[in-house]
């Protein structure tokens, strides 16, 4: 690999930008896809569901049990754990994967890194905007972090600080934006290219932001911030994401957000 490089750079050639290989699609291949579909469709309206079970849980309890903690955390795996599967399923490889999700080595860097600092920002001053209403107006707004992180332990908030956000963003912004985007194109009969095709894109963003702000969904929460909350940090994040072909910006801002609310809590 090396000589062939040398000889393309002392032939005055530039070397091809890098493609990875994909595997053959096995012969079940399309059936497990659609499994993995229907799948990811029951996964978010169960992480919907086990958010408001939670809240519900907490108003009568004030914490959740070990037990409790531990199924959540598991849950976290298994979305990168379905996103993953059903990328190898499809025929891609390892490398394959880790170049789709936007998260080589090249898609890293301080810039990246910066992005994400703003993506955080914005989501901050979304927040001070709404403590401001809440003061304006005396209607207090609750939110499930008190609920969720009510009693947990330390190895529990240092996972939802930086385990959770790896896990979420493999899943909403990686796997399913460019899912959805798909499908966009293939029921509008458009080009299913994501980087070209803005609407299908678009498609994708939006989708896998109300996805993401139902799987933040709370029985306890006024109005339903959470969720609003959620899906304009998604859609943010998302934009980002189709520009940058990057998942690290979201990660970080998720990371941040995370940390944000579990020092909020602590204090």
């Amino acid at each position: 690999m090396r000589i062939h490089r040398i000889q393309e750079e002392v032939g005055g050639k530039i070397p091809s930008k890098r493609r990875y290989a994909k595997r053959s699609t096995p012969p079940n291949g399309k059936l497990a896809a659609f499994s993995c579909y229907a799948i990811t469709i029951l996964l978010v309206l169960g992480m919907a569901y086990e958010a408001s079970e939670i809240s519900s849980a907490q108003i009568a309890a004030q914490a959740l049990t070990t037990p409790e903690l531990i199924l959540t955390a598991l849950f976290s795996f298994f979305l990168s754990f379905i996103a993953m599967s059903y990328m190898f399923i499809r025929g891609n490889t390892l490398e394959g994967i880790v170049e789709s999700l936007g998260l080589s080595r090249d898609k890293f860097s301080v810039r990246m890194l910066a992005y994400g600092v703003v993506i955080f920002i914005m989501i901050f001053l979304l927040e001070i905007v709404l403590t401001l209403i809440s003061q304006a107006s005396g209607v207090a707004i609750n939110t499930n972090t008190q609920l969720l992180l009510g009693g947990a332990p330390l190895w529990f908030l240092i996972f939802a600080t930086f385990i959770t956000p790896i896990n979420e963003e493999i899943f909403f912004r990686g796997f399913l934006i460019k899912g959805i985007a798909h499908i966009s194109a293939m029921i509008s009969g458009t080009n299913g290219d994501f980087d070209s095709n803005s609407w299908a894109a678009w498609s994708g963003i939006i989708v896998s932001a109300i996805l993401f702000g139902l799987s933040h969904a709370s029985y306890d929460s006024t109005f339903g911030v959470d969720m609003l909350a959620a899906g304009i940090f998604a859609i943010i994040a998302g934009y980002v994401f189709k520009k940058t072909k990057s998942l690290y910006p979201s990660m970080f801002a998720h990371m941040l957000v995370n940390l944000l609310a579990v020092l909020a809590f602590l204090g």
